[in-house]
């Protein structure tokens, strides 16, 4: 049952950014400068991806966010991929991962650069709020991933944003079921 990007439909639509209220602070300032990978984060509902149903998320601080536990022999791995489609980290075994800006970030030198998660109504939101990509701190960037209360992806980009973050190579998508790297 391996998922084949060509398996969803994507559209382009005009959503507007809505920071999120109340959330869950996971990391701010300077805890954003490292490769860093969550603990396990219960989803409020379950969320479904080609007929897998999975109640937990982990949030990656380099713009991304894995459904499957992403453990080797007990060991979280790939806390420091920044290409989170293209991967190939030795023991990263995850199922899927959702990607609405996957690069090396950073906190931004300006705004209030934290990433927090939390309900929006009956969705779940990832908030990746005023990161640059590292080597770049001019830039800032904000965006959400949003698992919708139906099952959809939604990634939602702020007007925020400044800089030339555009012109350097992010991973933005999805990435199926992949075997373990050895």
């Amino acid at each position: 049952n391996i998922m084949k990007t060509q398996d969803y439909n994507f559209s382009l639509s005009n959503e507007t950014y809505a920071p999120l209220q109340n959330g869950t602070i996971w990391q701010s300032a300077s805890q954003l400068n490292s490769d860093a990978c969550s603990n396990e984060i219960t989803l409020p509902n379950a969320f479904i991806i080609a007929d897998d149903v999975y109640t937990s998320i982990r949030i990656y601080n380099n713009g991304f966010i894995t459904f499957g536990n992403g453990l080797n022999n007990g060991q979280i791995m790939g806390a420091n991929v920044k290409s989170p489609i293209s991967n190939t980290v030795k023991g990263w075994a995850v199922d899927y991962v959702v990607s609405a800006f996957g690069n090396n970030l950073r906190a931004s030198l300006s705004g209030s650069p934290e990433i927090s998660y939390g309900e929006n109504a009956n969705d779940f939101v990832i908030q990746f709020q005023d990161l640059s990509i590292n080597g770049s701190n001019q830039t800032r960037i904000s965006f959400q991933i949003v698992l919708k209360s139906d099952s959809t992806i939604q990634f939602v980009y702020g007007n925020d944003s400044i800089g030339q973050a555009s012109a350097v190579s992010s991973q933005i998508g999805l990435r199926g079921k992949a075997e373990l790297v050895n």
